[in-house]
């Protein structure tokens, strides 16, 4: 079961990606706490188009999330196929948001070979995914 803080984030992320008429939906039945009487006459329809609609945002939204869980998953299956190396330096840049600059004193390498490096280590990666994709 998730906490309130994962479904918050949940909803930052994807809520976003959903159809407008799918966000407003959602915005007037549960951040404005209307019911779906008021949704309905405000939006000139039916009660039960108004549920039909909300129920069909709620789905999209759903879907949107496993979607998104499976991206997640397929990364990091692909991040643990690739050599150690490879995954610390795509750890520091994209995970923990250090500079390629910075994470190049980490490693103690010059700017340039790290540059090199993330540059072929997010190439493997993309040729993974891919790979995994079909």
């Amino acid at each position: 079961m998730e906490t309130h803080d994962e479904a918050e984030v949940i909803i930052k992320k994807y809520f976003p990606m959903l159809r407008s008429d799918s966000r407003a939906m959602i915005e007037n039945i549960l951040s404005q706490g209307r019911s779906f009487r008021e949704t309905a006459e405000l939006l000139g329809i039916e009660v039960g188009a108004a549920r039909v609609r909300y129920h069909r945002a709620i789905r999209q939204l759903r879907d949107l999330v496993i979607q998104g869980d499976h991206k997640l998953k397929r990364i990091q299956d692909n991040l643990s196929r690739l050599e150690e190396r490879d995954r610390s330096i795509l750890n520091l840049v994209l995970v923990q948001g250090v500079s390629p600059k910075d994470a190049a004193l980490v490693l103690r390498v010059q700017p340039a070979t790290f540059y090199k490096r993330y540059e072929r280590a997010l190439k493997r990666l993309e040729s993974l995914q891919r790979e995994s994709k079909d």
